[in-house]
Formats: structure tokens, C-alpha cells, sequence
């Protein structure tokens, strides 16, 4: 991942944008990106929502790849706590725009947690 952003919305416009690995680089997001993420916000009936940006090259696999991980991540994050999973939302709730779409991340957090354990560190 290139670049990675985490932005805060507050009544359909942008509160904070922060990087999400080091605080001291500044977020590379055009105004068009921003009127992006408020218009995705405004769909989802929530006043305050957050919306993680990551970005590495125009590949497809690499996206899904990706939001498996931080979703298995962020699930099994909760169960850690004994926390309430969050019920997915459903695509048909989902107002798209044209030339654009969504579908459902699969997540597996026991295989998750397997492929965690039997990683090597190399630090």
C-alpha cells in the first residue's frame, strides 16, 4: 500500500482526513476524492461515519485482497474484546453511482487467526 487515509464524516462532510500510518505526511486527496467520500457517506444513514482509504495501483485482486485483511482484522480485533460483531450492510441499501459497484468481502477469522500464528517474524 502506497498511501493509506482515515476520514472522518460529520453530517455528510469531511470532519478530519488523517494518514493512517505516520502523522506527519500530508493526505493526497484531491477536492474531487473528498466530494467522493462525502457523497459515499451521505448514503449510509449514520451522521458520523468513518471511511479508510488505501491505495497501491489500479488492481482489482490487490483491493479485495486487501479489505479481506483489514476486515479479518477489525473482526477479530472484536471477538478479542468480546465485542458485538456489526451486521453487514446490505448492497441494495447502496445508492451507486454509474460505473461503479460493490460486493460483499468475505471474511474467515479462524483461518485468519491460522494464518497469523504460523507467520515468522523476521524482526
Amino acid at each position: 500500500i502506497s498511501e493509506e487515509y482515515r476520514v472522518f464524516v460529520y453530517a455528510g462532510k469531511v470532519l478530519i482526513m488523517d494518514n493512517y500510518w505516520t502523522e506527519k505526511e500530508d493526505v493526497r486527496l484531491s477536492e474531487d476524492e473528498i466530494s467522493w467520500i462525502e457523497g459515499i457517506a451521505k448514503k449510509v444513514r449514520s451522521n458520523f461515519v468513518t471511511v479508510d482509504i488505501a491505495r497501491k495501483v489500479n488492481d482489482l485482486s490487490d483491493g479485495m485482497n486487501m479489505a479481506q485483511d483489514v476486515l479479518a482484522l477489525m473482526l477479530t480485533h472484536l471477538e478479542d474484546k468480546h465485542q458485538k460483531l456489526p451486521t453487514p450492510s446490505s448492497i441494495s441499501d447502496l445508492l451507486l453511482e454509474q460505473d461503479t459497484f460493490a460486493v460483499y468481502i468475505s471474511c474467515d477469522t479462524t483461518a485468519y487467526r491460522r494464518l497469523m500464528a504460523n507467520r515468522v517474524s523476521l524482526s
